[in-house]
């Protein structure tokens, strides 16, 4: 799988719209790549963030 290639930085949130709660993150490598991160991370279940994956786990990721 390709690593997404856009270099916009700055500042995210990763909202649950099921409890409208959020995680605030930055990157300064990029968006898309931050989040392919994300997203790879929490579908395998190893998220640095322990409260974001037990809130992946429990809503699922259509809820992100």
């Amino acid at each position: 799988m390709e690593l997404p290639t856009s270099k916009e930085i700055g500042v995210y949130c990763i909202i649950n719209n099921e409890t409208q709660k959020g995680y605030v993150g930055s990157t300064s490598d990029g968006y898309d790549i931050r989040a392919y991160h994300h997203r790879s991370g929490l579908r395998k279940g190893c998220h640095d963030n322990p409260y974001l994956q037990n809130a992946w786990n429990k809503y699922g990721e259509e809820c992100f």
